[in-house]
């Protein structure tokens, strides 16, 4: 009965200090995960203050503009601005590895200059 004591006092201390152990561990990668989450939010805020700034600047400095094609290389500069924030949150929400964010933010881009381009051919003409 004794051995049996001894045998169960050891599986919970064992038990205990596995179960502390896995704490630790889980308290350090949340730490981890909401100092990247920080990184991504300061980021946005960033990149919308700028977006805001830019937008300003066009409505208030309407007179700068000597043809479409200001107001057209302008406005290309904004959005990209608005496509990286978009990236970084989608990239942050949909996709679990570095590989396919890339693959994915490689084929917007080159929708983005495909646009672009068009955009830039109609108002040449």
């Amino acid at each position: 009965m004794k051995f049996t004591e001894i045998d169960l006092n050891t599986i919970y201390l064992a038990l205990s200090i596995f179960l502390a152990i896995l704490n630790i561990y889980q308290f350090f990668k949340n730490r981890s995960d909401v100092k990247i989450l920080d990184g991504i939010l300061t980021m946005l805020h960033n990149t919308s203050e700028s977006l805001r700034n830019a937008l300003l600047q066009i409505s208030q400095n309407p007179d700068s503009f000597t043809d479409k094609k200001d107001v057209i290389n302008t406005v290309g500069a904004v959005s990209q601005l608005a496509s990286g924030m978009v990236q970084a949150i989608e990239e942050q929400r949909f996709y679990s590895s570095k590989k396919e964010a890339k693959q994915m933010r490689t084929k917007k881009q080159e929708e983005f200059q495909k646009k672009m381009s068009r955009i830039l051919k109609r108002y040449k003409q």
